[in-house]
């Protein structure tokens, strides 16, 4: 049996109050003990330092019928407040928002012209957002989703971006005061799915945008790998000899079925000379026998996709974040008939509920994870599909 100091211990159980306030929005300081197993002296320390930090307050008190009314706890969630940046090939996509994502707030720049002015570009775009800004609370941090791999909290490898080496944490945290977290794009998009939409222990989502990346959540956490390159599914080979690939291999996934390929696809079958993944969707929707065309073969790639990574994980959710198969009706239930694996069983395929917002809520529930110290985020609860989390 393994023993710590007293000060671990409190830190741990501060950790699991409020993950349990967290996962309850308000709740008494009797109901945490016995969620918790913990004597109710305990929890009454722990939720007075909290209190004193400004991490938790008193929410009214809980109905009773006899006795004293117990008080209510809830976080503090407008004491701060978190920036998520996405940083695509054209477009800089930046929300503000508080620790559980409410007063939400979104800006779009366009990308830097080129590598030296990215950064600059990044500074003016955030102190733009955090003057417009007209949530409660400090900034507390700030997230950077990579649409590449992400170890040790620098850019490693970022095939369609100049991204990879720049000094992105050092510059902000040093400019704006705060830590500056960087995660890899699919990853974000699963932690935000995860914790408010679809809470299940082992989940796969699979981004499908420039390139393709899937986030791993096992037992509710992300799984990086080895030096955080696990995910990297868009570079899984499927053709042999096929289209190079910035990877170095050819015939990688992600070069037959990224929305950038689906299009490249369809403007060399239909003679365009360029088009867009919207324009792609419209010509589908409305019955082009090329664009069926390329559609049909982007659904074959999905179910091998699909299929090896029901194999390989066996989640119990897997979620695809693409606007083809968002936009096309009965996209998704044509790649699940295809699925022939008896794998397939007790696992079931969704379309992102959040869409462009899974990526930017993401990143703010990680900042949020990191700000309080605490490992796991459930905020389902937060969430409607009318109104999307946090409003």
């Amino acid at each position: 049996m393994q023993t710590g100091s007293n000060e671990l211990i409190r830190d741990i159980n501060s950790r699991l109050v409020l993950e349990t306030i967290l996962q309850n929005g308000s709740i008494s300081r009797a109901d945490i003990s016995k969620k918790l197993g913990l004597t109710r002296a305990t929890i009454s320390a722990i939720t007075e330092d909290l209190n004193q930090q400004n991490l938790i307050c008193e929410a009214g008190s809980a109905a009773s019928s006899q006795g004293r009314k117990a008080i209510l706890f809830q976080i503090r969630q407008e004491q701060a407040f978190h920036i998520c940046i996405n940083l695509t090939q054209n477009i800089i996509a930046i929300m503000c928002a508080d620790l559980l994502g409410s007063h939400q707030e979104f800006f779009e720049y366009p990308a830097a012209a080129s590598r030296d002015k990215i950064l600059p570009a990044l500074i003016s775009y955030i102190e733009n957002a955090l003057k417009s800004f007209r949530g409660p609370g400090r900034l507390a941090r700030i997230c950077i989703a990579v649409h590449g791999t992400v170890y040790r909290n620098e850019i490693t490898f970022c095939p369609y971006s100049p991204y990879e080496n720049l000094p992105f944490s050092d510059v902000l945290s040093n400019r704006f005061h705060v830590p500056v977290l960087l995660e890899n794009e699919a990853n974000l998009c699963a932690l935000g799915e995860h914790t408010f939409c679809s809470h299940k222990s082992s989940m796969i989502m699979v981004s499908i945008h420039s390139g393709i990346g899937v986030g791993i959540m096992i037992q509710d956490q992300l799984f990086l790998g080895y030096n955080g390159k696990a995910g990297e599914f868009g570079h899984s080979i499927v053709q042999r000899n096929g289209r190079p690939c910035p990877c170095g291999n050819r015939g990688c996934l992600e070069q037959y079925a990224s929305e950038q390929a689906v299009v490249q696809d369809y403007c060399d079958l239909a003679g365009l000379a360029s088009s867009s993944v919207e324009n792609f969707i419209s010509a589908c929707l409305d019955g082009s026998p090329k664009a069926l065309e390329i559609l049909y073969q982007f659904e074959e790639f999905m179910v091998i996709c699909i299929n090896n990574l029901l194999n390989l994980f066996n989640p119990e959710v897997i979620v695809l974040n693409c606007r083809i198969t968002s936009q096309i009706p009965d996209c998704i239930k044509r790649i699940s008939l295809g699925l022939k694996t008896r794998m397939k069983e007790h696992c079931t395929l969704l379309p992102s509920m959040l869409q462009d917002k899974a990526v930017l809520l993401g990143g703010i529930c990680l900042c949020t994870k990191d700000y309080l110290g605490i490992q796991r985020l459930d905020l389902t609860g937060h969430y409607t599909k009318k109104e999307g989390p946090g409003i």
